[in-house]
């Protein structure tokens, strides 16, 4: 399985965020204990054999959680394609070339997922175009976009020049590398440490159900793996390792990723052509 931050996990990030506010502690240090009660909640889920009761998972219970943050996904890119016409901020002419750009990222990439099964070129150019499709139309509508972007003004996405922080945590000052986790302007209160265990349950709860449930959909009999499953061990090294990772450095938590990981085994599965005795491949 292939490991980032979910849609899910960035939305419930934003309830932290309003906890924190709530509280009124400042919210890199309350993330911080967030994170660090989620890990160790991570890893009494392995110790305790939890994983196992992914047993009682159903396809459908599966394909529900894929279509869900599969729509989340949709979501996430259509709303400010639709936002651009609502908010009338940007010219007409500007809306229309994003949403071409939209439509052409989306095209190119769905039907170069299925340029396998054509009989253009040789196949291992359709596979090698099949499994970097969703990169190959990204690419090249962002070269569209920078050709143009001295005619068209798009929503470009903002990148820091140089590689640090950019969250600042005074009017000048932005904040270190390391999370401070007794706080930055004023000392971090200890309630708010024993606060932090309500989010970090429903982190918890999120990542283990994100966590399994991918892995029950890419371990499918189906996929015929050569490598057996590991949940309790993929659950352990996660809150051993990668969970506390992120909360000293402040990154968003990261769980196995089911859009990546399902298109991860499908570009690393092997076909065997078959004749049909009609001549059908």
């Amino acid at each position: 399985s292939i490991l980032g931050a979910t849609g899910p996990f960035l939305a419930y990030t934003l309830v932290v965020f309003d906890l924190a506010k709530s509280l009124e502690v400042e919210f890199m240090p309350f993330y911080f204990w967030t994170c660090m009660w989620c890990a160790l909640f991570t890893v009494l889920v392995a110790v305790f054999d939890l994983c196992a009761l992914m047993k009682h998972v159903t396809m459908f219970s599966e394909d529900i959680f894929a279509g869900l943050i599969s729509l989340i996904f949709i979501i996430d890119g259509v709303r400010p394609i639709f936002g651009n016409f609502v908010d009338g901020k940007m010219p007409l002419v500007n809306c229309m070339f994003e949403a071409l750009l939209f439509i052409y990222t989306f095209g190119l990439a769905t039907y170069l997922s299925h340029f396998r099964r054509t009989p253009w070129l040789l196949r291992p150019l359709r596979n090698l175009m099949a499994n970097f499709s969703v990169t190959i139309a990204l690419v090249s509508a962002s070269a569209l976009a920078a050709i143009y972007a001295s005619d068209v003004k798009l929503n470009m996405l903002e990148v820091n020049t140089k590689l640090e922080p950019t969250l600042k945590i005074s009017d000048v000052e932005k904040r270190p590398w390391l999370v401070d986790p007794f706080g930055y302007t004023k000392d971090f209160p200890v309630a708010g440490i024993f606060w932090a265990i309500i989010p970090a349950v429903g982190f918890a709860v999120l990542g283990y159900l994100d966590q399994n449930l991918t892995s029950v959909i890419v371990n499918r009999p189906s996929n015929n793996l050569q490598k057996g499953p590991g949940y309790h061990l993929d659950l352990f090294v996660r809150g051993a390792i990668t969970l506390p990772a992120c909360a000293m450095l402040g990154l968003p938590l990261s769980v196995a990723s089911t859009v990546p990981s399902i298109t991860h085994v499908i570009s690393l599965t092997t076909y065997e052509v078959q004749q049909l005795p009609k001549g059908e491949r």
